[in-house]
């Protein structure tokens, strides 16, 4: 296989990555929320939460890709943690507020503490894991890369 198809390959895998990961964590965010807090409203804002945090996920991936230093497991790990602990529950109780068009500051900190103890850590892992997964297989490929470029 050519440098140039491996390259497109792995550019669809993690697209292909970025999208599962987006479908999971949403669906077992709303399970969660369902689950523990039967409304509506605090549902609704957790299914635009956990978008929000998938496409600032994404974002920060982008970023890493297009960094000109190698993406290593910590810079990874970060960016999983710091999206399913601090993005996430934070995107979610701004939602809640603004859709419910009441509280203050105390009542955003309250929510977005809830969602972080209800789902965010496990939103946490399942970034983590993944960005692990992703960046193992990018830096297989860089070392491809530079070994085809050595050899020619």
């Amino acid at each position: 296989m050519s440098t140039k198809v491996r390259t497109n390959v792995s550019g669809l895998l993690y697209s292909l990555t970025l999208i599962i990961l987006a479908i999971v964590t949403t669906v077992i965010a709303i399970a969660i929320s369902e689950r523990n807090f039967h409304n509506s409203l605090v549902n609704l804002s957790t299914f635009a939460g956990a978008i929000v945090a998938t496409i600032i996920h994404t974002f920060l991936w982008l970023f890493v890709i297009l960094s000109p230093r190698k993406p290593t497991r910590l810079r990874a790990s970060l960016i999983g943690l710091g999206t399913g602990l601090l993005i996430y529950p934070i995107a979610a109780s701004t939602l809640s507020l603004l859709l419910a068009h009441q509280g203050n500051l105390a009542t955003w900190a309250w929510i977005a503490l809830l969602m972080l103890l209800s789902s965010g850590w496990l939103l946490a892992a399942l970034y983590t894991i993944a960005d692990l997964f992703m960046v193992s297989r990018l830096q297989k490929l860089i070392e491809r890369l530079q070994t085809n470029s050595d050899t020619r």
